[in-house]
């Protein structure tokens, strides 16, 4: 442990040994990551920075590439200030039908039944509502118009808690089984790396 307590090396370390992630050291460019083998699918835990001119904002992220059966899509984010400015006027959200979910988030997506379905399922609903901060969606992966999509968590900060980065990966693996049973993925490996 540093000056600045636990570095973020030592947390994911302590993450793979207590999970069946790896840690890859990829050098000071491409940066260090954590994979975790799912299935058929893979969970990739690594952080970026953005520069806004006068300073620079790191973020966690997670991700998960999958092949999309079809076009489904959603987004989950804290409901903030101006989240109910944002509804007066006309902003599309979905009530899922879990209070819990309605009272927290903000819940868009493309396809009201299958937000539904999605939600129903107990075990994601509780991880989500376990994090502090929350910003997932299921979305294409880059600007093809192919069957690749991508499930992505991010968040400002470096997250260095190792139980926070472990429900993180359930909740990754929770809602890839249950849009797998929904008929939204295939098994089939994507082609596309992360």
């Amino acid at each position: 442990m540093g000056i600045f307590g636990i570095s973020k090396r030592e947390v994911w370390q302590q993450l793979c040994q207590e999970t069946t992630a790896n840690y890859m050291e990829r050098g000071f460019w491409k940066g260090d990551r954590v994979e975790m083998p799912f299935q058929n699918w893979n969970i990739v835990l690594d952080n970026y920075a953005v520069s806004t001119g006068k300073t620079t904002v790191v973020y966690t992220r997670i991700r998960m590439l999958f092949v999309r059966k079809n076009d489904f899509t959603f987004r989950v984010y804290k409901k903030g200030i101006f989240s109910s400015i944002a509804k007066a006027f006309g902003a599309n959200q979905i009530e899922t039908g879990n209070p819990s979910i309605d009272e927290t988030f903000v819940v868009k997506g493309n396809n009201e039944e299958k937000i539904r379905s999605l939600f129903a399922n107990k075990r994601l609903t509780d991880l989500l509502l376990s994090q502090p901060q929350m910003d997932f969606q299921a979305k294409r992966h880059g600007n093809k118009s192919g069957d690749t999509a991508i499930l992505i968590y991010q968040v400002a900060g470096v997250v260095k808690d190792v139980e926070r980065l472990k429900n993180l990966f359930e909740l990754f693996g929770e809602t890839i089984i249950t849009l797998d049973e929904m008929g939204v993925v295939s098994t089939n490996i994507p082609q596309a790396v992360l």
